[in-house]
């Protein structure tokens, strides 16, 4: 939701419609909502990524993303790692300094999966949406 609305806010005459965010689903919720669709989520998800994106995403700022890629995807993390350094792009930030993803801790807590989870208002949009 934050996005979308930083989206709003930015760029008043971009128009975009979040049907899902206006009626307050939240990620858990719209994972039921496809899982109840008959559509397998993408298994990253499962394994706690927070996006089904690109792994690594060069973008990611999170060391808990970091530390999953660590830890699911060694090959690619080192490979990142070696570039960041090359490149002199700190990749991740604890405590609002930016560090090489290198210099994560070991024991650095990773992103949890999100359990699909719905509400009643899982249900009214399933309605909306014509999915029941």
């Amino acid at each position: 939701m934050q996005r979308a609305n930083a989206l709003r806010d930015n760029w008043p005459d971009l128009h975009i419609e979040t049907p899902l965010i206006d009626r307050g689903i939240t990620k858990a919720a719209c994972f039921s909502l496809i899982q109840s669709a008959g559509i397998q989520l993408p298994r990253v998800y499962a394994m706690g990524f927070p996006n089904a994106n690109c792994i690594p995403c060069g973008t990611a700022t999170s060391p808990a993303y970091w530390a999953l890629v660590r830890d699911q995807f060694p090959a690619e993390f080192e490979r990142m790692a070696t570039l960041s350094r090359e490149l002199g792009a700190r990749l991740a930030r604890i405590d609002g300094t930016r560090i090489f993803i290198d210099e994560i801790p070991a024991d650095y807590p990773t992103t949890q999966a999100i359990a699909p989870e719905c509400d009643f208002l899982c249900s009214i949009a399933e309605q909306d949406l014509g999915m029941i």
